[in-house]
This record gives structure tokens, sequence and C-alpha cells, in this order.
């Protein structure tokens, strides 16, 4: 995922910000530069009419960085459980770090498998230590953490994301099939069962885009994005 850097300005001369701010103001007829070229979102974020390149950190942004808060994740949703595991290879062979199962067994909205076996059929091939694998199974959280933590059974340092959210699959769905107490409780339990065979996995996950998709302006959904989703060990 690394290589050298193409810059497109090298056989151009420096144009430095004071230079380039003595020409604006020349055309700006006694207007201030605040005035004439910064607008501003419904938010208050001001939009600059010029953005530069900024203190650079150069990094190595190789797919597995455990240095780097990110990763690059694959998100994989393919109803049939063969045709995902064949996303899932050649995706992590093409640079993905970690991988994202939508899990559905109605095949609508993710990957038509119900139990430990379909997720094995998926996770065919994947090292499973070496790339995380993640969850994404509404109310079925519980039942496929405790799948995906049979198949790793050889590899309890594996940094699992079981991501149980029970909370964030009923307005996904609109429903709850039984009372939300229940959900909360069942992934709680299994999540404290989790956590002493896999302890680095992470267990739960706060997601914030419903209210994210409600706010009103960029500012609103800034806030909510910065403190909505999280993952709790």
């Amino acid at each position: 995922m690394s290589g050298p850097v193409l810059s497109l300005a090298d056989d151009f001369p420096a144009a430095p910000k004071a230079e380039w701010l003595s020409l604006v103001e020349k055309t700006l007829k006694g207007q201030s530069f605040e005035d004439a070229l910064i607008s501003h979102t419904v938010g208050g974020i001001a939009i600059q009419p010029l953005y530069t390149e900024g203190p650079q950190n150069p990094r190595d942004l190789r797919a597995r960085d455990a240095a780097r808060p990110w990763d690059l994740r694959t998100v994989v949703a393919h109803p049939d459980a063969a045709r995902a595991n064949a996303e899932i290879l050649k995706d992590l062979e093409q640079g993905a770090a970690s991988v994202l199962i939508r899990i559905d067994p109605t095949g609508q909205d993710g990957v038509a498998i119900a139990d430990a076996q379909g997720l094995a059929r998926v996770l065919d091939g994947v090292l499973l230590d070496l790339a995380p694998v993640a969850l994404d199974a509404g109310f079925l959280g519980p039942r496929a953490a405790d799948w995906l933590a049979a198949l790793a059974k050889g590899a309890p340092n594996a940094p699992l994301a079981f991501q149980m959210d029970p909370l964030s699959a009923f307005p996904r769905s609109g429903a709850a099939p039984g009372p939300m107490e229940s959900h909360l409780v069942s992934a709680a339990t299994v999540g404290a069962r989790l956590l002493g065979i896999h302890p680095k996995a992470s267990l739960m996950l706060a997601l914030g885009w419903m209210p994210s998709r409600r706010a009103p302006t960029v500012a609103a959904e800034t806030r909510w994005l910065s403190i909505g989703p999280g993952a709790a060990p």
C-alpha cells in the first residue's frame, strides 16, 4: 500500500501564502479578506477560499501497522457464503488489513448464514490472528460472537471484534425480537464470558450513525461522529 509520492507541483516555483494574500488583497477593493472570501456552513464552520498542504508527517501506509489507530477494513455482505469468502481472500490479498462480516440469515442485507458452520465457510483460509475479523450481526450479535470465538479457539490472542450492539440493531430493524433488556443482558453475559477466552478482543460497539444522519448541520453531525462511534473492550 506504500510507494513513491507523485508530486504535480515540483516544476512550479514556490508560492508562499503571504505572497498569495498580498495579491488577493489588491483585488478586494477595500473589503476584508474574511468578509469577501470566507464563507460559513449553517453550523458556523468557516470555509476557506484556499487550502494548502499542511505540515507533513510521512508514515508508512502498510495495511497492517500496530502503531496506527486505524486500518484498511473490507466490508463483506454478499449473501452467498462461498462468494463472500472469495471476496474476503481477494481483498486481503490486495491490501485490506481486516474484515467486517455483515450477517443476515435472510440474505437481504448480509451473508446468509445462521450457524458456526456457515461462518466457517465464510472465513475459510483466513488467519484470524493476522487479519482481525469484525462482526455486524444485529440482534444475532451474541450468537455470532460465540461462532467466531469457537473458530478462533486456537488463536486466543486474535484481535477479534465481536461488536455486539443491540441498541443500534433496534433502529436498523425497526423492532426487537423480544424485550430489549434481554438482548442487553445477553450481550453483556456473552461478552463477559468471551473476554476470559479472548482477552484482546473488542466486545461491544456503540454507534452514533442514527443521530448523525438526523443532524441538522455539518457541525452537529461532526459532534455526533466524534462522541458517538466507539468500540468497548
